[in-house]
């Protein structure tokens, strides 16, 4: 599971599009240009952000070119990890705006990405560098594109006339096109900066393009920038100008510093699941607030079921496999033409989905072998990513197919590019969803994928390994993650992560399940929860605490407090989870060593034998643990057992 840190770093380039305010002056007096910001991210500083622009002449000619620099750092926290992402755009514009080239280079892993853009007779030539791998491809580029000086003199011209409202049409790094941009000056108004009040002139800067928020800068006519903010998972992202020491203090400082990214996006569901990876069908209410517009995707998986009075709506969601005797077959190549777009796209080798690479093919052979079956070597793969990608961490911000492939490291996203390298190495059209999962009582960001079988996609998720994907993956975005551009498919993601709430209102495992009504409670001296499926005998005094889901990932079912004569006392903790997809322990508990016992004519396995001890059941889909502190004497050793000896899971 992951946030969205790659959505992160596509907002960067909004500061981009901030206007460098300034008097409206010939070049020589306009230039060369500086500034540097301090970049604070859901309320702490996360990193710096640098423009420089000065004079250059062209080569052959002569001629004189503006050269615009934007660099930007960030490091920000989650769950426990500091990620880091950087970014640097240079762009050479002539003096009538119009653009000749652009390069980029950007680190959201350990290798850079760099790409080279030639503006040409209408065209764009994009290049791509990457793991040792040069990519090019020809995108169209109106005539009329501008390079950030010539935008931000656009502006400048026109900043005292309030109301005013410009069009212009800029080249975006992270999209990988030209894109238009509608810049509205709002006119004065009075802001806090430095600790005191200061008139501004308030500029809105928005992109025509689906899912990318306007930014709002405010600056002075006399060419000081002030701040430029703009939200991005429904957490402001504001740069602050700042000296270059200031700046630079900030970007060294804030891996201390940074904010929690994962966390403020995270839905708390109002009661813990069972057995949530064995769902078969929810339905699930959303409810978008902070002015967001619920775009949900639509198809097999996921469908509406209508809207509610409160505007929220409910969806059903469902856990699709291909019916018996329809698996596809494999490698899908030859001739694409008479495929769908959408599926010839999802075969295809690009900068994040290396699929091409001699290293993913081998492995790909070496896993499905001659398996005619496509679903079937879908299948094993997912269970080979899962297995091999043995470092589970979140320290990269998103990283590639191929360099997944090499360090076996990284979180939901790497996972889910290497199966779909893997699956497209294997002539299986794989693509990559976005969106949120359910576990430990939250909805978090996560990405899984899909796979196209016969004539539909069908999702299998690397990071569980199951075979398929349950009915509580909640899909946002679907991505090809094609070469030049990939950037844009995480729209969806960036208008509805961190801005939506969740309820499950329905929930079908192997039986129906009203999730709030069958919350665990106390019947006669018995702890039940029918939802889990599990009851046992309370010791006499026994005070039982049921827990609720909170901000934090979490699989606690209850605490137990027991009373012991002579004002001792003994503590049991209960907590669930979704059994291995081999019905062992889930592999996030590590490498449990014990002595094994049958509980209710489960297998089990007691770790410790003191004063702390764990026992871990087996029980068809599920693994309890039962945790018991403070066992010491014989009244607590009774207590022990007779909590074990009662448990019942067939009542």
């Amino acid at each position: 599971m992951r946030n969205s840190s790659r959505a992160t770093a596509l907002l960067l380039s909004l500061f981009a599009l901030a206007p460098a305010q300034g008097s409206a002056q010939q070049i020589p007096r306009d230039l060369p240009h500086e500034s540097w910001s301090v970049i604070n991210f859901g309320g702490g500083d996360a990193g710096y952000a640098h423009v420089a622009r000065v004079v250059v002449l062209a080569d052959g000619d002569g001629a004189p070119q503006v050269l615009s620099s934007e660099a930007t750092q960030m490091k920000i926290g989650r769950l426990g990890s500091t990620i880091e992402v950087q970014a640097k755009v240079e762009t050479w514009e002539r003096l009538d705006g119009s653009l000749v080239r652009v390069r980029s280079v950007s680190k959201l892993s350990a290798n850079e990405m760099v790409s080279e853009v030639e503006f040409r007779d209408g065209k764009a030539i994009l290049t791509t560098k990457g793991v040792g791998k040069t990519r090019t491809k020809e995108i169209d580029c109106p005539a009329d594109t501008l390079g950030p000086y010539a935008l931000a003199q656009k502006i400048e011209r026109e900043l005292a006339k309030a109301g005013t409202t410009l069009e212009a049409r800029i080249w975006s790094t992270d999209l990988s096109k030209a894109i238009a941009l509608k810049v509205r000056i709002v006119g004065e108004e009075e802001i806090e900066h430095g600790g005191k009040k200061v008139r501004a002139i308030r500029v809105e800067t928005e992109p025509q393009v689906k899912g990318i928020p306007k930014s709002v800068s405010h600056g002075l006519l006399d060419g000081t920038e002030l701040r430029t903010e703009v939200e991005i998972l429904g957490m402001k992202m504001i740069a602050r100008a700042a000296t270059k020491e200031e700046a630079l203090a900030a970007g060294s400082q804030s891996a201390k510093l940074s904010p929690e990214l994962f966390t403020p996006t995270m839905v708390v569901e109002s009661s813990f699941l069972p057995a949530p990876r064995r769902a078969e069908r929810a339905v699930v209410r959303v409810r978008p607030r902070d002015g967001a517009k619920l775009e949900l995707v639509e198809d097999e998986r996921q469908r509406s079921l209508g809207r509610l009075e409160d505007g929220a709506s409910l969806f059903e969601l469902r856990a699709v496999t291909p019916p018996a005797g329809l698996r596809g077959q494999r490698p899908l190549g030859g001739d694409r033409s008479a495929l769908p777009a959408e599926v010839a796209e999802a075969l295809l080798p690009s900068s994040m989905i290396q699929s091409d690479a001699p290293e993913l093919a081998e492995i790909a052979q070496q896993v499905v072998g001659e398996e005619p079956e496509a679903w079937r070597a879908a299948q094993a793969l997912e269970r080979w990513v899962e297995a091999n990608l043995t470092d589970k961490n979140m320290d990269v911000a998103f990283a590639s197919a191929l360099e997944v492939c090499r360090n076996r490291s990284g979180d939901c996203s790497e996972h889910a590019v290497f199966l779909a390298a893997l699956c497209r190495a294997a002539g299986i059209p794989a693509r990559v969803s976005m969106g949120l999962l359910y576990i430990g009582g939250i909805w978090g960001g996560h990405a899984w994928n899909e796979v196209w079988i016969e004539g539909r996609w069908y999702a299998l998720d690397a990071t569980l390994g199951l075979g398929r994907c349950d009915a509580l993956h909640l899909a946002f975005s679907k991505m090809s993650l094609k070469e030049g551009g990939f950037a844009a498919e995480f729209a969806g993601l960036l208008e509805n992560l961190g801005k939506l709430d969740l309820s499950v209102e329905e929930l079908v495992l192997a039986r129906y399940v009203e999730p709030r009504r069958d919350a665990a409670r106390v019947v006669d001296g018995w702890f039940h929860d029918e939802a889990w499926g599990i009851r046992f005998r309370l010791p006499e005094g026994a005070q039982t605490q049921v827990a609720q889901p909170k901000a934090a990932i979490g699989f606690e079912v209850a605490e137990i407090e027991i009373a012991l004569p002579e004002g001792a006392s003994m503590k049991c903790e209960l907590r669930a989870y979704d059994a291995a997809a081999d019905g062992g322990y889930p592999s996030f508990l590590g490498k449990v060593q014990g002595s094994e016992l049958s509980v209710d004519g489960r297998q089990a396995l007691r770790v410790g034998d003191g004063g702390l001890r764990r026992v871990l059941i087996r029980a068809g889909a599920k693994v309890f643990e039962l945790k018991f502190s403070r066992v010491k004497g014989e009244p607590a050793e009774a207590a022990y057992a007779s909590i074990l000896s009662s448990i019942d899971f067939d009542f």
